[in-house]
């Protein structure tokens, strides 16, 4: 109602079954709290991050444009394509997928963003490795 800018961003580990077969379900756990610290650490102090599954990570960005939003998920591949992901005080290299939508005039709700954000991931999902998918930007 106020037009101001909300996006949210979601983010699965894309190889994670790889990990489960190496190094067991406990260490899945650690994998993704270890992603949601260091995720946390990347984004400014009024987006919020939270978990949607035990698999997918949330981010919510209010007021923030599509230069922004662009600037952060840049930010965080890129992290992850120079340093990884240090878990129990080993590098894994994680492919991370992500989806990416904002609020539309036309929206009646949060619901909307979820279901295109969650579309966008299973897309990501499907096309393999690393993958970004921005929803309707």
């Amino acid at each position: 109602e106020l037009n101001d800018d909300f996006s949210l961003i979601y983010i699965d580990i894309e190889n994670i079954e790889s990990f489960q077969e190496t190094y067991g379900s406990n260490f899945i756990v650690d994998i993704r709290n270890k992603l949601m610290q260091t995720i946390s650490t990347l984004v400014s102090h009024s987006d919020i991050v939270s978990t949607i599954t035990p698999d997918v990570l949330c981010i919510a960005l209010p007021q923030k444009d599509n230069v922004s939003i662009r600037h952060l998920i840049d930010k965080i591949s890129k992290y992850f394509d120079q340093n990884g992901l240090q878990v129990n005080g080993q590098t894994i290299n994680i492919n991370i997928c992500i989806s990416v939508t904002t609020l539309q005039q036309d929206d009646t709700g949060i619901r909307a963003l979820h279901v295109r954000a969650d579309k966008g991931l299973m897309k990501a999902k499907a096309m393999g490795g690393q993958q970004i998918v921005f929803v309707d930007m």
